[in-house]
């Protein structure tokens, strides 16, 4: 029997399997723990593989262990219940045929590029937030740094520079900030 455990790690994250059973995760990916009971949200998860932890009752681990634990299951059916439940198509407790094995290998294959491609692109993403931010921060920096002291003073050209560019900028950061958290909802990281 092959263990399908990393490939259920890499293909479910702990957002999506927390919304899937009904947990409403908040945006900074926080839930209230059903493994014990309480008012405010204390589990936390973490983005793509990461996993969880809660800080109430300090359980905490991968997508199978929570499926473990929430439903009382063994390891082998909590795995089961996470490959029918998102459809994975893993044949997890069957004998396969070596055709069948090449064919599950060949899928895996695949989720696992898929997966790398997703990460891919969210560290493009991440990466043109931060230049962006980085950009409005020293046009800021040095608009603030070059402000005229009184209204007899002329502006320095640094100050023009920077009054002139923050607002595009500002723009910039917008949009990169609106792609990032698009594709944080999107692809639950």
């Amino acid at each position: 029997m092959n263990n399908y455990a990393e490939e259920i790690r890499n293909a479910v994250t702990a957002r999506e399997l927390f919304e899937f059973y009904g947990f409403a995760v908040n945006r900074s990916g926080f839930v209230c723990c059903p493994l014990h009971g309480e008012k405010t949200p204390s589990l936390k998860i973490y983005p793509g593989a990461g996993g969880w932890k809660c800080f109430g009752c300090g359980a905490g681990s991968s997508v199978i262990d929570f499926v473990m634990m929430y439903f009382g299951l063994s390891f082998v059916d909590a795995e089961k219940k996470i490959n029918e439940d998102f459809r994975l198509g893993l044949p997890i407790g069957e004998k396969l045929t070596s055709e069948q094995q090449k064919d599950a290998d060949r899928k895996a294959a695949e989720r696992r590029r898929k997966q790398m491609e997703r990460q891919e692109e969210y560290e493009r993403l991440k990466t043109a937030y931060n230049v962006a931010l980085d950009n409005w921060i020293i046009l800021d920096k040095m608009r603030r740094d070059n402000i005229p002291k009184s209204p007899d003073e002329p502006f320095s050209n640094a100050y023009v520079c920077a009054v002139t560019w923050i607002d595009d900028a500002g723009a910039v950061l917008d949009e990169a900030t609106d792609r990032l958290l698009k594709f944080e909802k999107k692809d639950c990281f």
